[in-house]
């Protein structure tokens, strides 16, 4: 009686050393890796360069309308590839599983899993050879392609297991699965205006030729942030403000005809 009460014992604490931890972890569709955004600047200007142009006093010789565009760029990873042949061994009690991972395959991606607020990406994986457990197993791994070495998945039992004993053959400390990648570029039409420019001519005479810059804030269109009174000879056939270069054909008290020939807006 005293030998089957020490063999179950020792059964037993076999069965609970070669156990493991079994966790309920919620899956989740997945979700982009990365997002990048990127502005672009665009400008609605009321003249073209090297256009023949021509205002009146109190009229905008140049308008520009500043806008800031937003594209965003969504990096997906849809599949890993194993870039060698590995043999994952686990131990639950008294049993071994091997899973399989062949080299150069595309496993697609099925869900996420969020483990210490880290994402992994969850990959099944199908052995045709074994008819029981074909298709339990989940691996998981991380955006990078590091491979969570620690647990795999249960499909069968929807849990996550963290196996007393398992081991990759071979090593994978050192190695990365190969993402592969969609890049979905999405445009936020909701462009935020800038910065309004507008250089007004104000006139002639004798002695000068006279122009108002201003700037106006895309907050208040109300009254300029910023204006400034220029004053340039009254035969120059060119002038010059900021990056603005205008090559004046015919200027009188009222009306100034012009050619834009450079802005250093792109």
């Amino acid at each position: 009686m005293k030998k089957l009460i020490c063999l179950v014992a020792v059964i037993l604490l076999l069965g609970c050393a070669g156990g493991g931890e079994w966790l309920a972890m919620e899956r989740k569709p997945s979700t982009p890796c990365e997002v990048k955004k990127t502005r672009a600047v665009s400008y609605d200007k009321n003249y073209k360069i090297g256009e023949h142009k021509s205002a009146f006093i109190g009229q905008e010789i140049i308008r520009v309308k500043e806008y800031t565009h937003i594209n965003k760029s969504d990096e997906f990873i849809n599949s890993f590839i194993a870039p060698k042949n590995f043999i994952v061994n686990a131990k639950y009690r008294i049993e071994n599983f091997q899973i399989k991972i062949e080299a150069n395959k595309k496993y697609q991606i099925d869900e996420m899993i969020t483990i210490d607020s880290v994402p992994y990406f969850l990959i099944k994986i199908l052995d045709e050879t074994d008819k029981r457990y074909r298709g339990k197993w989940g691996l998981l791994v991380s955006c990078d392609g590091t491979v969570f070495e620690s647990a795999i998945y249960s499909y069968f039992d929807e849990m996550l297991f963290f196996p007393s004993v398992i081991t990759f053959t071979p090593a994978v400390q050192n190695v990365k699965f190969i993402a592969q990648k969609d890049i979905k570029d999405t445009k936020d039409f909701n462009v935020n205006p800038g910065m309004m420019y507008e250089l007004i001519y104000t006139g002639k005479n004798d002695v000068s030729l006279n122009a108002t810059y201003k700037e106006y804030s895309s907050s208040d269109l109300a009254r300029p942030a910023f204006f400034q009174n220029l004053t340039y000879q009254a035969n120059a056939k060119q002038i010059r403000f900021k990056d603005f270069l205008i090559q004046i054909h015919n200027v009188t008290n009222e009306q100034i005809t012009y050619t834009v020939l450079e802005d250093g807006l792109k």
